[in-house]
C-alpha cells in the first residue's frame, strides 16, 4: 500500500505533466493557469 508521501509525489508528477500539456497547447501561459489535484486518502 502506498504512503501519503508516495501518493503526493505521484500527484505532483501528474500535475507537472498536465501543466506541460496546457502550455504546449497554448491553453495557459506558464503559471497563469490552475490545476487543483486531490491526493487519494489524504482527506
Amino acid at each position: 500500500m502506498s504512503t501519503i508521501e508516495e501518493k503526493v509525489n505521484a500527484v505532483r508528477a501528474d500535475v507537472a505533466k498536465l501543466h506541460e500539456t496546457l502550455v504546449r497547447h497554448n491553453l495557459v501561459i506558464w503559471s497563469r493557469g490552475n490545476i487543483s489535484p486531490r491526493v487519494p486518502g489524504a482527506e
